[in-house]
């Protein structure tokens, strides 16, 4: 568990929850509630513990997902939420190869 997650960072748009882009298995996040795509975000206070299945259940609430995707989902956020762990809070984070978490660099 974390009390810990990643805001998408967007010059136009409030924050907002963000995963990896499970759906296109690309290196960038995408907005929980809105489908957003976000190439960078920042590691966030939440106040709240959470696991595979409270991040899991709010995916759910937005999308619809088969029987595979949603075992691909529950790995992909387990890593996830171990690697935010290893961040400070407001940290600048990007996704590398394979959902791996990487420093954001400002340009």
């Amino acid at each position: 568990m974390t009390k810990k997650f990643i805001t998408g960072e967007s010059e136009k748009s409030s924050s907002e929850f963000v995963i990896p882009d499970i759906f296109d298995e690309k290196d960038r996040f995408i907005g929980i509630e809105s489908g957003k795509i976000y190439d960078s975000g920042f590691i966030c206070y939440t106040g709240v513990d959470l696991n595979v299945d409270k991040v899991m259940e709010r995916i759910l609430e937005n999308r619809n997902l088969n029987f595979l995707q949603k075992r691909r989902a529950k790995k992909v956020i387990d890593l996830y939420l171990k690697q935010i762990k290893t961040f400070k809070i407001s940290n600048s984070v990007k996704l590398g190869n394979g959902y791996k978490l990487e420093f954001a660099v400002k340009k």
